[in-house]
């Protein structure tokens, strides 16, 4: 398919002015990420979800914001999506992209990263959740203080993980959470 070809069929579903993101998945599916919690008409946040011959297959359609949050989404190594916008909850949707769980983070989900061991690490203010693959929460960290936030999460060589704040302060962490010095 040609890029043309590629945006018509985008743009039949979702107008331009409304994405934010276009994150490219596993066998070639495509979900496109709305800016400004662009709406339903349920009123909630919506990822498109489109196939490798960007047919729209899924509306990944249960996702909550608070003004000013960045609705995103990552795809699990299993092919499943987690979602989060910014709220307490995220959700895992199959790899069709039928809802089929919300897991409670605690606190606002601000980043989320899976690791090459199959863990997830959400973060979110100054903490950070480390969890199974299921989602059982295994681990709850406080890096920082307010107003300082978890920005990112990163995986580096040998089993470790690097916190990044708001100010970039940097930590980096063991897979099972243990703050290295």
């Amino acid at each position: 398919m040609t890029p043309s070809c590629f945006m018509t069929k985008i743009l039949e579903c979702v107008p331009v002015e409304k994405i934010r993101r276009i994150v490219f998945l596993s066998g070639g599916r495509i979900a496109v990420i709305p800016k400004h919690l662009c709406k339903d008409d349920n009123g909630s946040p919506v990822i498109h979800l489109f196939d490798n011959r960007m047919n729209l297959i899924a509306l990944l359609d249960r996702n909550e914001g608070f003004d000013g949050a960045k609705l995103d989404v990552i795809e699990l190594q299993d092919g499943r999506f987690l979602s989060y916008g910014r709220s307490y909850y995220l959700k895992l949707w199959d790899r069709s992209g039928k809802f089929i769980e919300e897991w409670n983070n605690h606190f606002f989900v601000r980043s989320v990263l899976q690791l090459s061991c199959g863990r997830i690490i959400t973060a979110s203010a100054g903490w950070f959740l480390i969890r199974d693959k299921n989602g059982l929460e295994l681990k709850r960290m406080k890096v920082s203080e307010y107003p300082e936030s978890i920005d990112r999460c990163v995986e580096l060589p040998g089993e470790r993980f690097m916190t990044v704040t708001t100010l970039e302060h940097k930590n980096i962490w063991s897979f099972e959470g243990e703050l290295e010095v």
